[in-house]
């Protein structure tokens, strides 16, 4: 009640006073953002405030946007068995490719770990899996992303 809203009395002053308010929510399980409006009127001499709530906005955010890799050079090396793909959604698909396109490694999980795994054991089937570059694809049923592997030895 200071300034332009009212006087010192706390007694509202102008014909017709009005704030507006945004309420920005974010749930880690869907992955939505959630926007919210309200329009609180306030009346000259009426201390009560008037409530207009709107409905709410829901945006979809990517899932994937947050899934990031490690790490994304194999060497084999220092303990490493494998390659992690953490901030994983609830349900993945992942899909491994090498440079030529061919599908080398594939999985899906559906359950609340936020980490996948890929045992790089140096086999494809029975060849020895190259060094080279690798196309990595996931897939929440929504979005897709993909990336870069390189297994050096």
């Amino acid at each position: 009640t200071q300034g332009g809203w009212g006087n010192c009395g706390g007694v509202w002053t102008g014909d017709n006073i009005q704030a507006v308010t945004f309420q920005v929510s974010y749930s880690p399980v869907t992955y939505n953002a959630y926007i919210g409006i309200d329009n609180v009127g306030f009346y000259k001499n009426t201390p009560v405030a008037t409530l207009t709530p709107t409905p709410f906005l829901t945006i979809d955010l990517n899932a994937l946007d947050n899934v990031y890799v490690y790490p994304s050079l194999y060497t084999g090396k220092d303990g490493q068995t494998g390659i992690y793909f953490y901030n994983v959604p609830k349900y993945v698909k992942l899909q491994i490719f090498n440079i030529s396109g061919e599908l080398i490694y594939q999985t899906e999980k559906d359950d609340s770990n936020k980490t996948l795994f890929w045992k790089v054991d140096g086999r494809r089937s029975s060849e020895k899996l190259s060094v080279g570059i690798y196309i990595y694809v996931l897939w929440d049923g929504k979005n897709k992303k993909t990336g870069k592997i390189a297994i050096v030895r």
